[in-house]
């Protein structure tokens, strides 16, 4: 009986631990802290972007990845911790390096014909 017990509630305290909640999140640019609009954020096969003001939120799991991905910006990746579970009224900040590539130049000649 005493095994039964144990066993129970240390199932119940793992299925506890493994409850989801919901991350919100702010991206901003690393350089001038100014918030990054539409940029994509994946947990799995759920996707979600941030919006004008750059907030986002989704219903995540302690252990799960989150990858962020927008024009013009490195890539982030942030695994949830299970005390960020704890305080899902908190807003992390989330900051982005820009990543600028340039194309070789060109010259464009035209040839005219009367």
């Amino acid at each position: 009986m005493k095994r039964f017990l144990f066993l129970t509630a240390l199932f119940s305290a793992s299925l506890l631990s493994a409850q989801s909640f919901v991350f919100k999140g702010l991206v901003v640019d690393s350089k001038d802290q100014s918030p990054i609009p539409q940029v994509v954020v994946q947990v799995g096969k759920i996707k979600t972007a941030s919006n004008l003001q750059g907030e986002f939120s989704l219903n995540v799991q302690p252990g799960d990845t989150l990858f962020f991905q927008a024009i013009g910006y490195k890539g982030l990746q942030h695994i949830v911790a299970a005390s960020e579970g704890n305080a899902s009224q908190t807003i992390k900040v989330f900051k982005l390096s820009s990543s600028t590539t340039e194309l070789d130049e060109i010259v464009v000649t035209g040839y005219g014909t009367p």
